[in-house]
C-alpha cells in the first residue's frame, strides 16, 4: 500500500510506501487536514460576510457566529459520512470478488467433481461457501445503503445550516 506524500515544494506529488504502524498517523494527518480545511472554510465565509454584508450593521452577530459553528459541525459530519461510505464501498468491491470466486469454485466442482469434490459431498461445501459469500455481500450492500442514507441526511443538515446562516448573517451563498 502507498499513501500520497507531498515534497517540500508542495507541488511535487509522489507515492511514499506506507510504513507499518503508520495508518494511525495517516488518519491523524487526514483529520488534521480536515480540521484545517474546515477552519479555512469558516474563515472564508466569515470574511465574506464582513466584506459583502452590504453595510448591514443590524445583523445578529452572536446568532450568525452560532450558525457558522453549526455549518462547521455539519461539514465535519458530512466529511466523516463520506469517508465511511468510501470504506464500505471498498468492502463491497472486495465482497464482489469473493462471491465471484466462490461461484467459480462451485462451477468448477460441478464440472469436474473428480478433481474438486474431495469431500465427496456433491459439491455441497462449495455451495455453502457460495451462499455464505452472497449473504455477506448482501449484508454489505445493506450497510452501504444505510450509509448512503446517512450521507444524504448530513447533506440536508449542511444545506439547512447554510440557509440559516444566510438568514441570520444577511448574506447569500
Amino acid at each position: 500500500m502507498c499513501k500520497e506524500g507531498v515534497s517540500d515544494s508542495d507541488t511535487d506529488r509522489r507515492l511514499v510506501p506506507l510504513q507499518a504502524g503508520s495508518l494511525k498517523d495517516t488518519v491523524k494527518d487526514w483529520m488534521a487536514n480536515m480540521h484545517l480545511n474546515r477552519v479555512i472554510l469558516v474563515t472564508t465565509i466569515v470574511v465574506g460576510v464582513f466584506c459583502f454584508s452590504g453595510g448591514s450593521f443590524a445583523t445578529d452577530w452572536p446568532s450568525c457566529g452560532y450558525d457558522f459553528d453549526e455549518i462547521s459541525q455539519a461539514a465535519s459530519e458530512q466529511a466523516y459520512a463520506a469517508h465511511e461510505m468510501a470504506l464500505i464501498k471498498s468492502e463491497l468491491d472486495y465482497q464482489e470478488v469473493v462471491v465471484e470466486s466462490a461461484r467459480a469454485d462451485l462451477e468448477s466442482c460441478r464440472d469436474y467433481p473428480e478433481v474438486y469434490d474431495l469431500l465427496d459431498d456433491g459439491c455441497q461445501s462449495y455451495y455453502y461457501e457460495y451462499q455464505s459469500a452472497i449473504e455477506d455481500y448482501n449484508y454489505t450492500v445493506e450497510r452501504y445503503n444505510s450509509s448512503l442514507h446517512l450521507f444524504e441526511l448530513k447533506l440536508e443538515n449542511l444545506t439547512s445550516g447554510l440557509l440559516a446562516t444566510e438568514y441570520s448573517c444577511g448574506v447569500s451563498f
